[in-house]
Formats: C-alpha cells, structure tokens, sequence
C-alpha cells in the first residue's frame, strides 16, 4: 500500500498482511488425478462417431460411482483389405457433467478422416477421476 507502506497478500479467503502470515497457512486442495478401477472401467459404454470436421464426438453412460473426466480410446483404423492403417490413442474430455449414472458428451480431434472403404473401430482402456484430499 502507497498510503500506509504495509504489504498484503491476496488468498482465497482474502487480503492478508505479513502479520498475518506468522499464523498456520491455509490449507490448499489440490486434486488428485485418479484411475478408475477396470471392474469399474468395464461400467463405461456408448457410442463414438466421427465427424466429417475430424473430431471425435462420443456419448457415454457412467456406471460407475465416479465423474468421469476424462476417457481414454484405442482407436484402430483398417484399410479395405483389413490391414490396419493405424492404431492410437485419444483422450475425450468430458463437455458437461461426467457424473455417475447418467449419460454424458465427450470430445476429441481425431486428426483424420476416413477414405473410401476404410474401418474405423474402437475401444476404451481408461478413465481419469478426481479426487480432493482433506
């Protein structure tokens, strides 16, 4: 401050001053990226398309007890004579709620299109939760 000479500090609960900083800090949640379970991972089913911009969009229903955040794809694409062109992996995030029990929209850019006569399947391998420590 210009006026008074003190300094203060800005914290979630407020403006602080060096004084009040003798005092124990606050205590800062941070999340903790978690993996769900595969009994769990297993609870997770729907459908993917891709679009004819490139992207991935997929609609997911959360069996599990957990909101899903973020969901891990193998995606394999075959050419026509069933050779595979590619194999990869995509991380969708979650455009609204990810909570359990309930259907949710994930999205991705694939980077890719499909050709004439090309396959496109794929499979989920993981999914990211988040948990706050107390």
């Amino acid at each position: 401050d210009s006026f008074t000479g003190e300094s203060e500090i800005l914290y979630s609960s407020g403006w602080k001053t060096p004084s009040d900083l003798t005092a124990k800090p606050e205590k800062i949640n941070i999340p903790a990226k978690q993996s769900l379970s595969f009994p769990e991972l297993k609870k997770l089913t729907g459908n993917l398309t891709l679009t004819n911009y490139g992207w991935f969009e997929a609609q997911i229903y959360n069996g599990s007890q957990k909101q899903i955040e973020i969901i891990t794809i193998e995606v394999t694409v075959k050419n026509p004579d069933k050779s595979i062109k590619f194999q990869r992996e995509y991380m969708l995030t979650c455009q609204n709620s990810g909570r359990p029990l309930s259907s949710s929209e994930y999205i991705a850019n694939a980077g890719f299109e499909l050709n004439s006569g090309e396959t496109m399947s794929w499979k989920i391998i993981s999914a990211s939760y988040y948990t706050y420590a107390e």
